[in-house]
């Protein structure tokens, strides 16, 4: 829901900036493919099998990541593309970390309330000795009903700054002008 709010915004926004947003069709991606396996992949373990009791999960998990970043690697020309890398780099840091699971903090799930369930396979979940919890998901978003991390609010930015490049919006000119300017003005 977090990512289709954020792509909702752009989408919304696009049109605003002067950007077209039909341009969007124009964009030719590469490596498609790795992305419908990693979506596929994740599919498989938290829909088709959540119960499967042979620990095979984790490492599903971790490998429909491998998958969604050999997909963004083959699109870094794209504007936006290194965000969401970024994005993708510190989720997929802390699930292979926390093998295979995304750390999910117990308190931000009750501020949206949402609370754990057990005995499935979650990609996210709330654990008892994290690594890098920091990492994890630990914002709450009631309005959306949901909880993201640092790695999912990049990803987000990511994408709407794609969506804002690729449909030749104003926007992210006017960005760059005005970090130019403070830069300037920092050095004095």
């Amino acid at each position: 829901m977090f990512f289709l709010a954020a792509l909702a915004l752009g989408a919304v926004t696009v049109p605003l900036a002067k950007g077209r947003l039909g341009a969007i069709g124009d964009l030719r991606l590469r490596w498609g493919p790795a992305l419908l396996s990693a979506v596929a992949l994740q599919t498989v373990i938290l829909f088709l099998i959540p119960n499967h009791p042979s620990g095979i999960h984790g490492p599903l998990h971790v490998v429909s990541y491998a998958f969604i970043g050999v997909f963004v690697i083959a699109n870094m020309r794209v504007e936006g593309m290194w965000l969401i890398a970024f994005g993708g780099l510190c989720n997929a840091t802390v699930i292979v970390l926390n093998g295979g699971v995304m750390y999910v903090s117990r308190s931000a799930l009750e501020i949206v309330g949402l609370y754990p369930l057990p005995d499935r396979f979650l990609n996210a979940a709330v654990l008892r000795h994290p690594k890098l919890p920091f990492l994890g998901d630990v914002f709450p978003i009631p309005l959306l009903n949901t909880v993201v991390s640092v790695g999912d609010i990049l990803i987000a930015i990511g994408a709407v700054v794609l969506l804002h490049g690729v449909c030749g919006s104003r926007l992210l000119p006017a960005v760059r002008q005005a970090l130019q300017r403070s830069a300037v003005l920092l050095r004095g």
